[in-house]
């Protein structure tokens, strides 16, 4: 049987880093991507020590997502959003792109 490798986060930081990304929205009233989940954007942050959708954020969740957010709808690396209404108003609108393509 073959040994698994140890996962290279620390569960502590883990949790520590989801809950700061799920207060952050509850405090600012924002939908977390359903399609993704919060855990994604922790381990990305945990593994690489920014936003792995935008290097030169060294914080998640970062002040500029809320600028993002009320200018499209959504931050720069999808993990927020104003509503679940404008997450799937972005999806569809993406889905409809990809067909004319």
């Amino acid at each position: 049987m073959k040994k698994q490798k140890a996962h290279p986060i620390n569960e502590t930081a883990y949790r520590k880093k989801t809950q700061e990304i799920v207060e952050f929205a509850i405090a600012n009233k924002l939908t977390i991507n359903p399609a993704i989940g919060y855990g994604y954007s922790a381990e990305n942050f945990l593994l690489f020590g920014n936003c792995a959708c935008a290097p030169e954020r060294k914080h998640c969740p970062c002040d500029q997502c809320l600028d993002d957010v009320k200018v499209k709808g959504w931050c720069k690396c999808h993990l927020f959003y104003r509503s679940l209404e404008v997450f799937h108003e972005d999806r569809v609108s993406k889905a409809e792109f990809k067909k004319e393509a």
